[in-house]
């Protein structure tokens, strides 16, 4: 996993936000700002219109950029003090087919998320990493994005904290969405996102649009 990574994303490091840490890439607004989030002023009842907009705007984007037979990576990293360990019963693992038939390669990750402007860092502070290689038809991705929107709303089902990255190997195209918010999507070579772009333009984040506009035209 490692040497298709190096080969494909050369000095990439997989983390948050994704879109600044690679130059041919998307960042997408999943949470639709003319949806409010919340149904009163008090900001105590939330708006299920909203969540149910942001999921049908990461599903469509990502049934766009994988498809069933797509071979991936599935990438899943959460920050640990030392103590902290991804655990077999994490909901991400639930959503696999067979995965005791799967390719599984557990890492500790040192090298991201670090500013070390403060002292050196501890020598248990690392990232937790689990990588998975299969099919996506081999995953349940629609739960997997419903759970990462559902981040900072665990009222709403089911949550996925930590941070979960699609990798597609046949379009090497990586995905992340990050919460409710946004999602980003980066390609090592712009053509497998031409098709993105196009369709769900209305979607790009203003924030980032001019940068993105530079990337395709």
């Amino acid at each position: 996993m490692e040497d298709y990574l190096s080969k494909t994303f050369p000095n990439l490091s997989i983390q948050s936000p994704l879109f600044y840490t690679w130059p041919i890439g998307i960042r997408f607004e999943i949470g639709s700002t003319k949806i409010p989030l919340w149904k009163d002023s008090d900001k105590t009842i939330i708006n299920e219109k909203y969540f149910i907009e942001a999921y049908l705007r990461a599903k469509n984007i990502f049934e766009s950029a994988f498809q069933n037979g797509d071979e991936i990576i599935v990438l899943y990293q959460m920050f640990s003090k030392g103590k902290q360990k991804i655990k077999k019963k994490l909901y991400l693992f639930e959503q696999i087919k067979d995965i005791k038939n799967k390719k599984i390669i557990y890492t500790d990750e040192r090298n991201v998320y670090y500013d070390d402007s403060d002292g050196p860092v501890p020598k248990s502070y690392c990232w937790k990493r689990v990588q998975i290689e299969l099919q996506t038809k081999d995953i349940n991705y629609k739960n997997i994005l419903n759970a990462q929107i559902n981040t900072d709303f665990g009222s709403r089902g089911r949550r996925l904290r930590g941070e979960c990255y699609f990798i597609n190997k046949t379009k090497n195209i990586i995905i992340h969405l990050y919460d409710d918010r946004g999602m980003d999507i980066i390609a090592s070579d712009k053509k497998e996102l031409v098709d993105l772009y196009t369709k769900y333009n209305e979607w790009i984040l203003d924030y980032d649009r001019k940068e993105i506009d530079l990337i395709f035209k």
